[in-house]
């Protein structure tokens, strides 16, 4: 794992002014409850010269990053990525207006309507 994005991209499922798009958003917030896991920026995941990136050259999504912290849920990897230097809190972009604050709202958002 990496910590090389910083600033939320512009599809981030972690943005509020991007349209619902996931159908596993329950699943990928009990996960970041969790203080082991870490959910990896799309941006790093897609193949590669024909190849999966391995997830030890995937970056963790910034805009989960800042969720987390915004809820006072740092992760494990985020605060031994702050020990080692591999992370430096201020060059996140915290202030990402477009951010949810809480895993609940990123629940909620991308939560399907109701017929």
């Amino acid at each position: 794992m990496k910590f090389e994005i910083l600033k939320p991209c512009e599809h981030c499922p972690f943005r509020r002014d991007v349209q619902p798009f996931l159908n596993r958003a329950k699943s990928i917030a009990d996960g970041l409850r969790d203080d082991n896991n870490w959910f990896a920026c799309h941006e790093t995941t897609g193949a590669k010269n024909g190849r999966r990136v391995k997830p030890a050259n995937q970056s963790m999504c910034a805009g989960s990053m800042i969720v987390l912290w915004r809820s006072g849920l740092a992760n494990i990897g985020m605060r031994l990525a702050l020990v080692y230097g591999l992370l430096k809190r201020e060059t996140l972009d915290q202030k990402a207006p477009h951010v949810f604050n809480t895993l609940e709202e990123f629940e909620c958002h991308h939560r399907p309507e109701e017929q």
